[in-house]
């Protein structure tokens, strides 16, 4: 896992992605297939990885105030 200073938000667009960050000291694992948006709030311990197949494909936005 890593984190970030900023807000990232992840929207798959072609496969399945394994999404994980922490919640309450715990991590949270989230199977996301197309049309699925993820958001991860700046500072949070988070991955994420393709789970099936090479043919994955996700858009990543980074802003500062998490605003995109």
């Amino acid at each position: 896992m890593h984190t970030r200073p900023a807000a990232e938000t992840f929207r798959v667009l072609v496969g399945e992605f394994e999404f994980q960050i922490v919640r309450n000291g715990e991590p949270v694992t989230l199977s996301a297939g197309p049309g699925t948006t993820v958001h991860v709030p700046g500072g949070k311990p988070h991955l994420f990885r393709d789970e099936l197949s090479a043919t994955e494909s996700a858009v990543k936005g980074r802003s500062r105030d998490g605003l995109l």
